[in-house]
């Protein structure tokens, strides 16, 4: 069984992810929940995008990530019509500023591990003592990629995960090409075109996967059916 944990589709918004098509295959399969990343659009293309959502079937927003433009009456929105109830939050200096001005809502945010050098040293022990953080919204592609590509932070955030709560993750593609791993370049992708980029997936412990598993890619909502169903095998073997 997967332990009351939910696997949800993932509304990008990325320059790869066609949002406005999404909204409609939202309409055509009847999709009730999903997770929603509006972080590369800015307030009035967010603006439309709920115009958008409020003519389908969409209940439930378990999971938001948070963009630093946002404000406190936008999360309002997005708690009392979609029942949101975990804010993803890059952990840097915006990331911060906005967490700030959040005071409301600082219970429902969770921070995402850092993707270099330059945002990692936010990630550390004194910064989230300060701050009174709740959790992690632990992506574990980013932490799969480091393994190979930057092991000091891979280790870094390793060292924290024990001391939060994981509220959530996010999930896409790690490539199969052993060269890039070999040579320390990107292995990551938003882009899935094989199951087998999941794979990696079956490395990480039970503990480190949240109540909420965030499919982020680009891929239709048509693809990410069939990619939440082989998760849902995958999950089942890794966690029962």
């Amino acid at each position: 069984m997967l332990n009351a944990k939910t696997i949800l589709l993932g509304l990008t918004t990325s320059s790869g992810s066609n949002w406005q098509d999404k909204v409609e295959e939202i309409k055509e399969f009847n999709i009730k929940e999903l997770a929603l990343l509006p972080n590369f659009l800015n307030f009035e293309q967010r603006k439309k995008l709920y115009q958008l959502l409020q003519d389908t079937a969409l209940e439930e927003i378990p999971v938001v990530h948070l963009r630093h433009d946002m404000e406190q009456n936008e999360l309002d929105y997005l708690v009392n019509k979609y029942k949101s109830k975990i804010f993803c939050l890059q952990a840097d200096e915006l990331g911060f500023k906005l967490y700030e001005k959040l005071p409301k809502y600082q219970s429902l945010i969770y921070l995402e591990n850092p993707s270099n050098e330059k945002t990692a040293k936010y990630f550390n022990q004194a910064i989230f003592n300060e701050q009174q953080i709740s959790g992690f919204c632990l992506d574990l592609t980013r932490l799969e990629s480091q393994r190979y590509t930057n092991h000091s932070i891979f280790k870094q955030i390793q060292s924290l995960l024990s001391k939060y709560p994981i509220g959530c993750n996010q999930v896409s593609a790690i490539s199969t090409n052993i060269f890039l791993k070999i040579f320390h370049k990107k292995t990551s992708s938003h882009e899935l075109k094989s199951l087998e980029q999941l794979n990696y997936l079956r490395k990480f412990p039970n503990n480190y996967f949240g109540k909420y598993i965030v499919i982020e890619l680009s891929n239709s909502f048509q693809e990410q059916l069939e990619i939440k169903k082989h998760l849902l095998n995958m999950l089942e073997y890794l966690i029962k």
